[in-house]
């Protein structure tokens, strides 16, 4: 990310209506930088202007990313979301480091 701040994302565009199921997260791949995300939010949408939080209750769910940039860490969204867009809010990363994350997402196409 250009900036270190809660108002950071990643948006993915699946083209169509999708049941997304899950995410897996990996930190930066580089032998120099240290940088991984620790807690994100996951929210989806249909139109890529109006987005819904996955929840955990009546609460905006904080999934637990990385402890450390190599090794994958999967969530799976307590229920299955059915929308186009999937988008990723960093919420904590590593302190001596940056916002960066590889993700793969997790779905089916309907």
């Amino acid at each position: 990310a250009g900036r270190n701040d809660l108002q950071q994302w990643i948006e993915v565009d699946a083209r169509r209506l999708t049941r997304f199921t899950g995410v897996i997260t990996q930190g930066r791949n580089s032998l120099w930088l240290s940088d991984w995300v620790t807690s994100y939010k996951v929210m989806v949408s249909n139109d890529s202007h109006t987005w819904v939080t996955v929840k955990n209750g009546s609460g905006d769910m904080i999934f637990e990313g990385n402890s450390e940039k190599e090794i994958p860490v999967l969530n799976e969204l307590p229920v299955p979301m059915v929308a186009r867009y999937i988008r990723i809010n960093p919420r904590s990363w590593f302190d001596n480091g940056s916002i960066c994350m590889r993700m793969e997402i997790l779905g089916c196409p309907l």
